[in-house]
């Protein structure tokens, strides 16, 4: 669900920064006390598809070797793989916290309505100087302060109360109001764009299959063979398998002649 709302479109930064903070406490909190249910759960799992639940001992020699088979799962695997998930989730949550703080503002423009003339201009500064290009000699920014400024104060009097950024800007162009609200439409464009950006170094969590078979080598022939099964299963849910069988046994076919007398 946290997946699902960190990049549906429609979904604006606030709620994802939430779902994030949410989601980072429920993993601290289960790996601190869910080890006993996750076993639990776990060897129910295993009766049902009548799988041995019982966790092998290893018989190699440690410095501090952990007798207990289940004490020892929860430090080389459970905690690791939690371990791992918590570390990526703050990441993502610091990242999505500063898109927070220098966009967050724009996700209701018509709140702008309300404001003083003063507040606003110091928040739309901090958007000037984040566009900014930091390698150039000049001042020059892609949206201009003042400017936008007085768009967004226009403009939240003609959206209706907690229009999102994406409607606020679908209200620009239908209107074809890009050249009344060129500062407020480049500033929105930007932070709409934000998700696909962070989409695009999303490699632990969706791309990890595809980096998987991108990374097996011609001896893993089989294995990649699966992994790509799994990558499209979509298209390999509609092959007709009847007629791939019937050409794979007529290739691999045993032919033996019998000879007559």
């Amino acid at each position: 669900k946290v997946s699902e709302k960190k990049y549906k479109f429609t979904t604006c930064s606030t709620v994802r920064f939430k779902s994030l903070h949410a989601l980072a406490c429920f993993l601290k909190q289960y790996r601190k006390s869910g080890f006993t249910t996750a076993l639990i759960t776990g060897k129910e799992l295993a009766e049902n598809i009548e799988v041995e639940a019982t966790l092998e001992e290893k018989r190699e020699g440690q410095d501090n070797p952990i007798t207990n088979p289940d004490k020892n799962f929860k430090k080389e695997n459970f905690n690791v793989i939690l371990d791992t998930a918590i570390i990526s989730i703050q990441s993502r949550f610091q990242q999505f916290k500063i898109s927070e703080e220098n966009f967050g503002l724009l996700h209701n423009i018509a709140s702008f309505k309300g404001w003083e003339n003063g507040h606003l201009m110091d928040q739309r500064k901090v958007l000037h100087d984040l566009l900014q290009d930091p390698d150039s000699m000049s001042s020059e920014s892609d949206i201009d302060a003042i400017e936008l400024c007085e768009e967004l104060q226009m403009l939240s009097s003609l959206v209706p109360e907690n229009y999102t950024a994406q409607e606020a800007l679908q209200f620009i162009h239908s209107n074809n109001l890009n050249g009344v609200y060129p500062n407020t439409s480049i500033a929105l464009r930007i932070l709409l764009t934000i998700p696909v950006t962070a989409a695009s170094g999303e490699r632990s969590f969706f791309l990890k299959l595809i980096k998987t078979h991108l990374r097996s080598s011609m001896l893993q022939e089989r294995l990649g063979g699966l992994a790509q099964l799994s990558i499209e299963s979509d298209i390999a849910g509609q092959l007709d398998y009847s007629d791939i069988l019937q050409d794979f046994s007529s290739v691999k076919a045993r032919k033996k002649t019998i000879y007559g007398n």
